[in-house]
């Protein structure tokens, strides 16, 4: 195995922060820049995937770092940094 270098945990990290920005992209339905509720509605139903209103909204309230009642991506990236 190759051993664990600054450059190649840059690039690790350049990979996940693209890869992070293609799905907020995707959550964000409507192109504001932020995830709502309605956004992330949408998406899981375009998706199939199955969530309750309650759901959706506790999980924009846990990304929603900067309390706006949506989620920026800087909250999106932040929030799968911890």
């Amino acid at each position: 195995t190759m051993p664990i270098t600054s450059e190649s945990a840059r690039a690790a990290a350049t990979e996940r922060t693209m890869l992070l920005k293609r799905a907020f992209n995707k959550y964000d339905c409507d192109r504001d820049g932020f995830i709502s509720v309605h956004d992330l509605e949408t998406a899981f139903k375009r998706q199939g995937r199955q969530a309750s209103h309650a759901e959706v909204v506790s999980w924009v309230r846990r990304k929603d770092l900067s309390n706006i009642g949506a989620v920026c991506l800087e909250d999106f990236l932040a929030s799968y940094v911890k």
